[in-house]
């Protein structure tokens, strides 16, 4: 049986590895998280953000685009959707998203800088 609290130690587990740059130790952390909670968007978003940084972009949209898929309205996720979407010239596809995030945070220093 799982403890209870099996998935908020995986998530600070993924976090604080996130935090050390370990990425392939947090990678491993949101997997065995997500087999707890396949429908979390967190560790879909942070799977995301580390694909980003291990120069992964196919694995980073997906990942990326699963955690909007759960959420929405989630403004972090829509902007790392967004960025994502710039890196591999996709100016379109980040649109939308920047504009969402605009139209609620006016003042998002990122989402701004993505529409110019």
């Amino acid at each position: 049986p799982t403890p209870p609290d099996a998935a908020l130690v995986l998530e600070a587990l993924a976090r604080g590895y996130m935090l050390a740059e370990r990425w392939a130790d947090a990678r491993k952390g949101c997997e065995m998280w997500r087999a707890l909670e396949p429908n979390h968007p967190w560790p879909w978003h942070w799977e995301g953000l580390i694909a980003e940084r291990m120069i992964q972009p196919e694995t980073a949209a997906a990942a990326h685009a699963r955690a909007l898929e759960l959420d929405p309205n989630d403004p972090a996720v829509r902007l790392a959707v967004a960025r994502v979407a710039l890196d591999r010239r996709g100016a379109a596809d980040a649109r939308p998203h920047l504009e969402w995030v605009l139209a609620r945070a006016p003042d998002d220093a990122e989402a701004l800088l993505g529409l110019a």
